[in-house]
């Protein structure tokens, strides 16, 4: 099985609508720590998906997540974020 772009895009997406429902002071201490988790796709691979923030402009926080199989994807994974602030 190889890296799906498709399957990729709904993880990360997937993974940033549960943090969109988090106030802004639950998604802070994501600016000292990474989360890294392991999913299945749909199409039976597993996909590595780290989230992790990043300060923005002003008091923003930037929300990552990123995504990849573990092999050459590993080197550009799939990234989607959004920015969030107090």
């Amino acid at each position: 099985m190889t890296f799906n772009i498709n399957v990729a895009e709904k993880i990360a997406e997937r993974a940033l609508a549960e943090l969109r429902e988090l106030p802004f002071a639950q998604l802070e201490p994501l600016l000292d720590e990474n989360k890294k988790t392991v999913v299945v796709g749909s199409d039976g691979v597993r996909y590595n998906v780290v989230t992790y923030a990043l300060p923005d402009l002003g008091d923003a926080v930037r929300v990552v997540a990123a995504v990849d199989d573990g092999g050459g994807s590993a080197f550009k994974p799939l990234v989607r974020d959004f920015i969030v602030a107090p």
